[in-house]
């Protein structure tokens, strides 16, 4: 047997069809002319190669807004480099004695101006209209509003958001763990959770309780707080008298709110004859039902202005009736949810309706 062995030849390119033979779509022979071209005597010119199908790129237009997220992060790490350099400093130092120098809180980082980290974003590549983009806007994460005073944080915000409605996903990219609280603990949180459920679902007034507090609340109780608008939230009111636990979490949670302060406001004799018990035993019930809510659901990470309203009512309801210090840290929280939800700010500049600044 011979030790030359013969190579292996590599795989010829596929044969097409004559130009005659593809435009009457029929079978060529490959012959050169072929059969069909020497009987209709006309000559035989081989058809061109087809032009390479070019690949699509998968989610093209989802990389291009994950590289413009990454360019946005980019240019603004580079400005807040160039604002710490000490150049930037020396140059500072060389500023005449009658310029005071800008406060600056301890501890706290200086951001770049806004104006210098929009001029740096002001590149043949940019799309966008910088001079018109907001500082200052409203970040719907999940049903959960959050304020943001950032220029980079808002655009990425945005490109999330348009990222999020290509992959049909509504929800937030990262999501948070669950029972990370650290009032949770892992082997009794779903006992406690049914435990919970089931004291609201006995905290509930009947129809005619509801009314009655609600007319209570709006009579002696909303002159003086102002906290929520009665027209737009009567209609939840009167929904709620047939269907208590069919309305949201945060809305069940401001009606418990209501009917604990509208409790307080009533003596003794008007809450026996209402709700059949102490004003003290009535309290409690709203109280807990209310708390129970909060917690359930998380309120601290899952909060709009609802949830804000029916904090403060409870922290109203806890002055005078509880540790002076719980009131006063209590305040702090609904202060920061506040300022989380960009109620300090002028609700014009943030898009808001016109009932929401009010």
């Amino acid at each position: 047997m011979s030790g030359a062995h013969t190579p292996i030849s590599a795989s010829a390119p596929r044969a097409l069809a004559c130009s005659l033979c593809q435009k009457r779509k029929v079978k060529c022979d490959h012959n050169k002319p072929c059969g069909n071209c020497v009987k209709a005597d006309v000559p035989c010119i081989p058809a061109p190669p087809p032009m390479p199908r070019r690949k699509r790129q998968p989610n093209a237009e989802l990389r291009t807004r994950l590289a413009r997220c990454e360019i946005l992060l980019e240019k603004f790490a580079s400005v807040q480099d160039l604002a710490a350099t000490p150049s930037t400093s020396a140059a500072q130092s060389t500023v005449g004695e009658d310029s005071p120098p800008p406060s600056r809180s301890p501890g706290i980082e200086t951001l770049p101006d806004f104006d210098d980290f929009r001029d740096s974003l002001t590149a043949p590549s940019s799309e966008r209209d910088w001079s018109s983009t907001p500082r200052s806007r409203l970040v719907n994460d999940h049903g959960s509003t959050r304020f943001t005073d950032s220029l980079v944080w808002g655009m990425v915000s945005d490109e999330i958001k348009a990222m999020q409605s290509i992959i049909g996903s509504e929800g937030p990219i990262v999501q948070e763990g669950e029972g990370t609280d650290l009032h949770e603990d892992s082997g009794s949180c779903h006992n406690c959770a049914r435990i919970m459920h089931r004291e609201e679902e006995n905290a509930r007034p009947t129809a005619a309780q509801l009314i009655r507090l609600w007319q209570i609340f709006l009579d002696r109780v909303h002159p003086l707080t102002k906290i929520i608008h009665a027209p737009s939230f009567q209609p939840y009111v009167v929904d709620a008298t047939g269907n208590f636990g069919g309305q949201p979490w945060n809305i069940q949670a401001l009606l418990f709110a209501i009917c604990q302060i509208a409790v307080i406001s009533l003596d003794e004799e008007e809450c026996m004859a209402l709700m059949g018990c102490t004003r003290d035993d009535a309290v409690r019930r709203f109280s807990s039902a209310g708390r129970s809510i909060l917690h359930r659901h998380s309120f601290l990470r899952n909060n709009d202005l609802t949830t804000l309203q029916a904090v403060v009512l409870q922290m109203l309801s806890a002055h005078g009736r509880s540790n002076p210090r719980a009131s006063w840290i209590l305040n702090g929280l609904c202060v920061r949810i506040a300022q989380g939800l960009g109620v300090h700010r002028d609700g014009e500049t943030l898009g808001l309706p016109p009932s929401r600044p009010r």
